[in-house]
């Protein structure tokens, strides 16, 4: 084997190494998706936002309807 055979499979090798880790770290992540994207709501008791609750959103502090909080669109800070 020479030297130019072994660094073409060398090279190889690292590259399979790193799309087989981009595919595992992609799979990873879609996995564990549904349970970020549904941590903190209780789907059963699911109150839907009605335009009463938008007008009165600032008197409201517990809840954010909306980006912004309010129509007035004020952030955290």
């Amino acid at each position: 084997m020479n030297v130019q055979t072994f660094f073409k499979a060398a090279s190889d090798c690292l590259y399979t190494k790193r799309v087989n880790l981009v595919m595992f770290v992609a799979v990873l992540s879609l996995v564990a998706m549904p349970s970020i994207v549904t941590a903190g709501t209780d789907v059963n008791n699911f109150q839907p936002v009605t335009n009463e609750m938008l007008l009165s959103a600032q008197g409201n502090s517990e809840s954010w309807l909306m980006y912004g909080r309010d129509y007035r669109s004020w952030r955290y800070s």
